[in-house]
């Protein structure tokens, strides 16, 4: 069978639904089961304490429940004969890949987003029968949070998009080795740039007696230009380049797989 490479955002819904159709009974399945965990957590907080179970509850269910769900979500590709028939479905690399990514990075945070609310209604109303009191309600406190995490989300999520795509097997345990590993290749880097390309530029260390460490005097110059040009170019890299760069990537990944 001969994929379709003309452009159809019916065909992307059509690939949505299919997805949502066949994972309804696995999701239906862990929704009850983190229901129940979360709100035997819930019920142990505490009025007087100063964080709140949102706090808590909320980041955990949209980054490492999505982060886990991103490195599941080409799961097709992982059996020989279910990729085969993925990758022939009558669509073109484009709208599977469009289809995979708006299920991860944008109707996963959503669906979570709207379900916790729910799960915060009910569960602040037992807590509040039983205490007599309630808690802080999720979307009273959180929504000018909500519009910092949801971003960032999508921006990592990218990271284990294309883990899902280049792993085949326990894709989130090597997603998650292979950032370490780029990771620490860019501090020896960023560590050898900085010895022998920046160093004259810092006068030398000295103890600080505030926080019980080592302060490096820096110059007027580089503190000018770490503020204004540094700070900005990794705050635009990470907003406007990881993500795009990632996805372009994955696709092309993606693309390889073609039979």
């Amino acid at each position: 069978m001969e994929t379709n490479s003309n452009f159809s955002i019916q065909r992307i819904g059509y690939l949505i639904r299919k997805d949502i159709w066949e994972s309804r009974k696995v999701a239906g399945i862990i929704g009850m089961a983190v229901f129940g965990f979360f709100f035997m957590i819930f019920m142990s907080f505490s009025k007087r304490a100063n964080d709140t179970p949102h706090e808590v509850l909320y980041p955990m269910l949209l980054f490492v429940g999505g982060f886990i769900f991103t490195s599941i979500i080409f799961r097709e590709l992982y059996t020989k004969p279910r990729g085969q028939f993925y990758l022939t479905l009558p669509a073109s690399n484009f709208e599977k890949f469009s289809s995979k990514w708006l299920i991860s990075a944008i109707l996963y945070p959503v669906a979570i987003t709207l379900s916790y609310w729910l799960f915060s209604i009910i569960a602040n109303a037992v807590y509040t029968y039983l205490n007599g009191e309630s808690l802080v309600g999720f979307m009273t406190d959180w929504t000018r949070d909500l519009k910092d995490l949801i971003p960032i989300y999508i921006v990592i999520q990218s990271v284990f998009f294309l883990g899902a795509i280049t792993f085949t097997k326990y894709n989130i345990f090597k997603t998650f080795f292979s950032v370490f590993v780029l990771g620490i290749f860019l501090m020896i880097v960023s560590g050898f740039l900085f010895r022998f390309i920046m160093w004259d530029y810092f006068s030398g260390m000295a103890f600080d007696p505030q926080t019980n460490g080592m302060r490096l005097d820096i110059s007027s110059s580089m503190q000018v230009f770490i503020q204004d040009y540094v700070l900005d170019a990794v705050k635009y890299f990470f907003w406007l380049g990881i993500a795009p760069f990632l996805l372009l990537v994955s696709y092309f990944k993606l693309k390889e797989r073609e039979i």
